[in-house]
């Protein structure tokens, strides 16, 4: 009875591999990139619907209590709003300075124009800790209380990148020919600009949006080194980690995946532009 197990395990990866020999060798290293990278996650979406306390196989039968508890779970409800809010903020702050950014740096020419689009994208690039601990320094130099306050302005930061990566890209290919002749026919910059250039960068405007609230939402880095006492839904799955992976984990965290994925799908259908790094 002991040798079963690596007799059926030897048998599947015998049946693998048999199913690999007969394919190319780039789909075959596609083929194992997919299973690594989604099979965890099938697991765990697996999971979150198994009756059973723990993550086992076989399954004990399909329960929708792991997600039914968390409607009852003030935690659960109360780092969801937080998340939310914070999220929700997030968006709008940045997508007022990111278009703002984006206008001048595309429709001005001035001397430190490609040292101030750098500087607009760099926190794109920093490592999430080192951007974490900078601004916890700065926060603590200023003597701010850490909460929920701090962390909406650490998502700012961080946020403004993408608004204003994909804004820049889609002005770029915009005919500014348009909005003169706009002028010429009597409407002034800001009618120009509502009635011409907004239509045309409003899908840009939505996508940026949507990557923008699905980042904060999931964003755990940053939070856990600026939110103080409060707590986000991030910040609630670490906690529970600290316990163990239980089903309530798998729980919430297939939730923040449909949430990832939905923004994932819709932003491939609004943005349809080439990021240029300036």
């Amino acid at each position: 009875m002991m040798t079963f197990p690596s007799k059926r395990k030897a048998s599947i990866s015998g049946n693998l591999k048999r199913l690999l020999s007969g394919l190319p060798l780039i789909e075959a290293l596609c083929i194992l990139a997919i299973l690594f990278i989604y099979l965890p996650i099938l697991v765990l979406i697996t999971f979150s619907f198994n009756d059973a306390s723990i993550g086992i196989f076989p399954l004990q039968g399909f329960t929708l209590k792991w997600y039914l508890a968390l409607v009852t779970d003030t935690r659960f409800l109360e780092t969801t709003r937080n998340s939310l809010y914070v999220a929700a903020v997030t968006t709008v702050v940045s997508c007022v300075l990111g278009i703002a950014a984006a206008f001048g740096i595309a429709y001005h020419k001035f001397r430190l124009k490609k040292i101030l689009a750098r500087f607009y994208i760099s926190p794109f690039f920093l490592p999430g800790q080192l951007l974490g601990i900078a601004l916890l320094s700065f926060f603590a130099f200023l003597q701010i209380r850490l909460s929920l306050f701090t962390v909406m302005l650490s998502h700012i930061v961080i946020s403004i990148p993408f608004f204003y990566l994909i804004l820049s890209a889609r002005l770029q290919g915009i005919d500014r020919s348009i909005e003169e002749a706009a002028r010429d026919l009597g409407a002034n910059n800001f009618q120009a600009f509502w009635r011409i250039t907004l239509p045309m960068i409003r899908p840009s405007i939505v996508g940026s949006a949507i990557i923008v609230f699905a980042t904060s939402m999931d964003n755990f880095i940053v939070s856990f080194f600026t939110i103080g006492a409060d707590s986000t839904l991030p910040i609630l799955i670490w906690s529970m980690l600290r316990r163990g992976v239980s089903p309530s984990v798998n729980a919430v965290s297939t939730i923040l995946l449909v949430v990832t994925f939905t923004a994932a799908v819709a932003v491939n259908r609004f943005v349809d532009v080439k990021l240029q790094l300036v």
